[in-house]
């Protein structure tokens, strides 16, 4: 705490460290979920919004969905008019 109270930092890599202590413990499942709840609230708590955003994704999904549909359409358009050429 002296450390960081003088420096602003931590005199570790605290992404690292995190991992290791994770590794060393097998990554308990109970102890990644709480991790990722806590990283998520404080995200939410600084930057005012979740850190997933489902709704642009299910969007992204979705276009990608009409394209492939739309391929395929041209595609069988495509193998008709082929079909129909002597």
């Amino acid at each position: 705490e002296t450390y960081v109270d003088r420096f602003q930092r931590y005199p570790f890599d605290i992404n690292r460290a995190v991992l290791s202590y994770l590794e060393l413990n097998d990554f308990p499942e109970d102890k990644v979920l709480e991790l990722v709840k806590n990283l998520e609230s404080q995200f939410e708590q600084i930057h005012g919004r979740p850190l997933r955003q489902t709704a642009p994704l299910d969007t992204k999904q979705d276009g990608l969905d009409d394209e492939i549909e739309a391929l395929r359409d041209s595609l069988k358009y495509a193998a008709l008019v082929d079909e129909k050429k002597p």
